[in-house]
Parts: C-alpha cells; sequence; structure tokens
C-alpha cells in the first residue's frame, strides 16, 4: 500500500518491449531492482508490471520526493548495474515521462 506521509514531488513511468526469448531474464533483473529500490532515500514507491495482454511489455511506476533522491538513484550502483544488465537483453523499445507533481491525496476506491 502507499504511504502517503511520505510526499512525492515526482513521478517517472516508462515502458519497455523486450523480445519474448528475453523476458524470463528481464523479470530477474525487475524482481531484485524493485525489492531494493524500495528501500533506496527518497523513493515513495517503484514497481514494474508487466502487461497483461502483452507479456513481453512492461510498465515501470516509480515516485521520488524530489529531483535530488531521483538524481542519487539514477547515478547509484544499483540502477547502474540494473541498466547495464537489460540493456544486455533485446529491449526492441523503450520510453518514459518524468511528472512534477504538485499534491497528492488519498482516492476513495469505489465498493
Amino acid at each position: 500500500m502507499l504511504d502517503l506521509s511520505i510526499k512525492p514531488g515526482l513521478a517517472v513511468n516508462a515502458v519497455y518491449k523486450l523480445h519474448e526469448d528475453d523476458v524470463p531474464t528481464f523479470l530477474e533483473i525487475a524482481r531484485s531492482l524493485v525489492e531494493v529500490t524500495n528501500g533506496t532515500p527518497g523513493c515513495v514507491y517503484f514497481t514494474i508490471a508487466q502487461d497483461v495482454v502483452d507479456p513481453t511489455q512492461f510498465r515501470l511506476s516509480e515516485a521520488w520526493t524530489d529531483k535530488e533522491a531521483l538524481g542519487a538513484y539514477g547515478e547509484s550502483e544499483t540502477f547502474q548495474s540494473s541498466l547495464a544488465e537489460t540493456m544486455k537483453l533485446r529491449v526492441l523499445d523503450r520510453s518514459g515521462v518524468m511528472l512534477t507533481l504538485s499534491d497528492a491525496q488519498p482516492l476513495e476506491m469505489p465498493s
């Protein structure tokens, strides 16, 4: 669950499309990266989800307290080694966007 006591300043969303033979390896990289990254200072949340329609497509969703925290993570050994391992795979396409957030509020979930 989201800890709304930590206010995110940035959100990052990215999509990776992989060759189908590289999906199992990417899943291993992703699992390890999610476990480590969620404990990183400034990380509000970090998740990677496999698309339910196209199993070769993965969505990365993350939020950070500020640009400094995201920048430090981007330079970290954790991120750099995971990126290097990922780029050894057949990444067919990737794109992403960074959003600056001004407010975060709980969402009433319909019953």
